[in-house]
């Protein structure tokens, strides 16, 4: 990059007509000043670049404090590309994000090249619910998919069972008691919930440590994990109070918003609990005005998503750098 060129982290006198304008130069959506400002807002790092005091390119990270890191919006002006000015703003993204054990991103179509050169890895199966037809068209896969349901466990609930069909709804019994509502599932009451207490954290880490016996979180990672999420769901049964299930968002509370942690216990797989979790995600408040909600998971758990609504994607590319932890 030109050493003449300063970047920034200071957003104070930012000209978000600028950044909207930028937008709009690179073909990304129009979006209003207001949204970017506040999504900028609600981002933890953010790098802008001046020529002579005119913004040229910009980029920034969203997180849930703690685990995951996403950069998002990497732009440059056209008449700036190809001088190193993405790179390095990418680099310092990065740099600001060393202590996440994920950092994530999603590259626009044909621009996965540049970010494999800098390092970062490809994932498999990244998702989107489309918030409209054109989202739907410009985001998912051009070609109808083929993946099969097999009989292993996926998101919580075996594939092909009840929980993805009309059945698990019919059993599920509305009631206005708890946070979010109370369903019943196979005789089992259970209770959808925004918050965990402290045994309902120390259960979540013992699911996450079964289901992934290399994770080394400890309870104060989890507590960060909870504390940095926009919101949760945690499924909890009412006779016992302990924690059945859970799923949480993080989101820059203006344009984009990520899916994270589905889980349900092993023995209550099944059931249904897993698509009561999704369709309080799903049609959330907290995510109804978010221009997307996305997330990553692991190939056999496409079949679920895809009962959900979500899509592939097939024009952009989810990427993932390791990240080394420095504690």
């Amino acid at each position: 990059m030109n050493e003449s060129y300063c970047i920034s982290s200071d957003d104070r006198n930012v000209d978000w007509k600028r950044v909207r304008e930028l937008f709009l130069a690179v073909g990304w959506e129009d979006r209003s000043t207001d949204d970017i400002q506040a999504a900028f807002g609600n981002s933890t790092h953010k790098r802008f670049v001046y020529d002579d005091g005119r913004l040229i390119g910009f980029g920034r990270t969203t997180d849930d404090g703690f685990n995951y890191a996403l950069i998002c919006d990497v732009v440059v002006d056209p008449g700036f590309q190809r001088q190193g000015i993405g790179a390095r703003l990418l680099e310092e993204l990065r740099v600001a994000c060393q202590d996440f054990r994920f950092l994530t991103l999603t590259a626009a179509e044909g621009k996965d090249g540049f970010y494999l050169h800098q390092g970062w890895l490809r994932q498999a199966s990244s998702f989107i619910w489309p918030r409209d037809e054109k989202q739907a068209r410009i985001h998912a896969t051009k070609e109808p998919n083929s993946h099969s349901v097999d009989d292993g466990i996926v998101a919580g609930a075996k594939a092909g069972e009840e929980s993805f069909d009309q059945k698990s709804t019919d059993n599920a019994e509305e009631n206005s008691c708890g946070q979010l509502g109370t369903q019943t599932f196979n005789g089992r009451s259970i209770r959808l919930e925004g918050t965990l207490t402290e045994q309902q954290q120390s259960q979540l880490l013992e699911l996450y440590q079964r289901e992934w016996p290399s994770d080394t979180r400890v309870l104060e990672d989890m507590k960060h994990v909870v504390n940095g999420s926009e919101f949760l769901v945690a499924a909890v049964e009412c006779c016992s109070n302990d924690l059945a299930g859970f799923c949480r968002v993080i989101s820059d509370q203006g344009f984009r918003s990520w899916m994270f942690g589905m889980l349900v216990r092993e023995d209550l797989r099944g059931m249904g609990i897993g698509r009561a979790i999704m369709d309080r995600i799903v049609h959330a408040r907290e995510v109804a005005e978010i221009h997307s909600l996305s997330l990553t998971c692991a190939p056999d758990m496409i079949p679920f998503y895809e009962k959900w609504g979500f899509e592939l994607r097939d024009s952009e590319v989810v990427m993932s750098r390791p990240v080394r932890r420095s504690f």
